[in-house]
């Protein structure tokens, strides 16, 4: 069930990860920087290379968004106004994921 989560929470839950997958497509470790409450503060970095040599990468702001949680997975715009999906790899052993309430969406 998707829960509208905040972008604190978001970014707790990312820090807490191994590792993440971004779009089922790479998998990856995140650079989070902190929060300021500036909207065009950025806060997350991904990037990797492809097989054949390209170079992606995909930044995050603090700007007003809505994000969700959905099992493991993040939902959330980047900078450039595209969704994406970010998936948490998070030990058995770690419960960071408990402290998210059920909210309306």
């Amino acid at each position: 069930m998707k829960k509208k989560i905040t972008l604190q929470e978001a970014f707790e839950l990312i820090g807490n990860a191994s590792a993440i997958i971004l779009n089922d497509d790479a998998l990856m470790y995140p650079s989070l920087w902190e929060l300021t409450g500036e909207s065009d503060n950025e806060w997350l970095y991904l990037g990797w290379d492809d097989e054949d040599g390209y170079e992606y990468r995909v930044t995050f702001i603090e700007e007003t968004q809505d994000i969700y949680f959905d099992g493991t997975t993040i939902t959330m715009m980047d900078s450039e106004g595209d969704e994406v999906d970010i998936k948490l790899l998070i030990p058995l052993k770690d419960h960071s994921v408990d402290f998210i309430e059920e909210k309306e969406m």
